[in-house]
């Protein structure tokens, strides 16, 4: 299925099985400051209109974690898992599930409470179990993941992110490939489902697209700032060096199946993942 976009073109649904409310685009321009742009969050939380809400876990994820078992060395128990920008916190009840302490950490307070009912109203699904594992402890954190201190409870064995950096602009992403290096553990996993890939990079609203060269630029310079050329695509010929302390691509693959709103119109799966770690060379 496909929706006009704000020059007329026809571009892809991007957020699932509803579509995006009018008003929700214009709340997100590169022009409002960090602190009016999270407060747009909230305040569409508070109104009800979170269309990028997938009703469910990853999928994706879940595989991953059962496919791979010499990347992230199971069993899981006792090892602390977070997802920046949670939402309603599918996901980390997943993580969860898994035998992970989990953490949810979302800008948005009402975010978070969303994220308690949602707790409460799953409890005991199979959507959030898996056999013969210990759930882990759950826990819903409200702030600023840029400036959150984890000091008492980090850094993370694996850090999830998926519709996180999607929502941020241009001028924050270093702030997320620096703070994705500080709050993962030394031994710990970044794993990231890259979403959208198919969206051009010359249509400047949320979700941003990013093709996996925005993973790639950023997690290889964390802390830096990226240079962007025609159409806000990265420019790689002026990429600089990488970082001696850079995350390096463990993984990077199209995952079997994964939340509807990444397949194209012929049912094939548009979404990456790659999973990162330190650099240990």
């Amino acid at each position: 299925m496909a929706t006009d976009s704000a020059d007329g073109s026809a571009q892809p649904e991007l957020f699932g099985g509803n579509p995006r409310p009018a008003e929700v685009q214009p709340l997100f321009t590169s022009s409002k400051s960090p602190e009016e742009y999270a407060t747009q969050w909230d305040v569409l939380w508070k109104d009800g209109k979170t269309p990028w809400d997938r009703g469910g876990p990853s999928m994706a994820l879940n595989d991953l974690l059962l496919e791979f078992p010499e990347v992230f060395s199971p069993p899981f128990e006792g090892k602390r898992a977070l997802v920046p920008g949670a939402g309603r916190g599918h996901d980390v009840l997943l993580l969860a599930s898994f035998g992970f302490d989990a953490y949810g950490l979302d800008h948005s307070a009402t975010s978070s409470k969303a994220s308690r009912e949602n707790e409460e109203k799953n409890k005991g699904l199979d959507v959030y179990s898996t056999k013969g594992t210990k759930q882990g402890k759950v826990t819903w954190l409200t702030g600023d993941y840029f400036s959150y201190d984890f000091s008492d409870i980090g850094p993370f064995d694996l850090i999830f992110d998926y519709t996180f950096l999607c929502a941020i602009y241009f001028e924050m992403r270093p702030k997320w490939s620096k703070a994705m290096k500080r709050n993962l553990a030394p031994t710990g996993k970044l794993v990231c489902l890259e979403f959208p890939t198919r969206k051009s990079t010359s249509v400047q609203s949320t979700p941003l697209a990013l093709p996996s060269i925005v993973y790639e630029s950023l997690l290889a310079r964390p802390g830096e700032r990226i240079p962007y050329g025609k159409e806000h695509a990265v420019d790689v010929k002026n990429l600089g060096p990488e970082s001696p302390d850079r995350l390096v691509r463990l993984k990077h693959f199209t995952p079997k199946r994964t939340h509807k709103v990444g397949y194209d119109e012929e049912s094939n799966v548009t979404d990456r993942i790659s999973v990162w770690s330190h650099n240990n060379s």
